[in-house]
């Protein structure tokens, strides 16, 4: 598993170097996929096309990774808004996001867990490459069903995603 993550950052490297000498006036960046490492070690796709919703700049964002220690798969849905941007400079600048994730996961059929909860982010994007930088923090509040690991047979309280704070990079595209 390890191999597959170091190929996927590698893979990541290229494909940034690759772009870095692109005019950012003429990036198109809807777009962006990245890797997320914390509570769990996940790919990260994002879409910036909805616009503004409810007066701020809303955004989707999925990830699709395992959930450490025990690696069990997971997958995650976000709605989310750019709240606040601030430290503007020719370097980049900073955003401030909030949002509401799901989570769903598990390892059988008659072991799984689905759970929502916040989403807070702060995000630092480079003007000159299509590069964000990000640690989040999005607690999940799951309900499970059929954990041996947590000694349950039936539906119980998941509190494993409560401490799931991550730094994420991004390609822009």
């Amino acid at each position: 598993m390890k191999k597959v993550y170091a190929l996927l950052a590698v893979l990541m490297l290229n494909i940034i170097a690759a772009s870095a000498q692109e005019n950012p006036s003429t990036m198109s960046t809807k777009w962006g996929v990245g890797l997320r490492a914390g509570g769990s070690m996940e790919l990260v796709g994002r879409y910036d096309g909805l616009g503004v919703v409810a007066g701020k700049p809303m955004y989707l964002e999925a990830h699709l990774g395992v959930n450490l220690p025990y690696f069990y798969p997971e997958g995650t849905a976000i709605a989310a808004w750019n709240l606040l941007q601030f430290g503007e400079s020719q370097v980049g600048g900073f955003t401030f996001d909030l949002g509401l994730a799901a989570n769903a996961g598990g390892i059988s059929p008659k072991s799984w867990w689905v759970g929502v909860g916040p989403m807070v982010k702060l995000d630092y994007t480079f003007n000159k490459a299509p590069i964000t930088l990000a640690i989040d923090y999005t607690p999940i509040a799951a309900m499970s069903y059929g954990f041996a690991t947590c000694g349950a047979t039936g539906p119980m309280f998941f509190p494993a995603g409560l401490f799931n704070a991550a730094f994420s990079c991004t390609y822009n595209f």
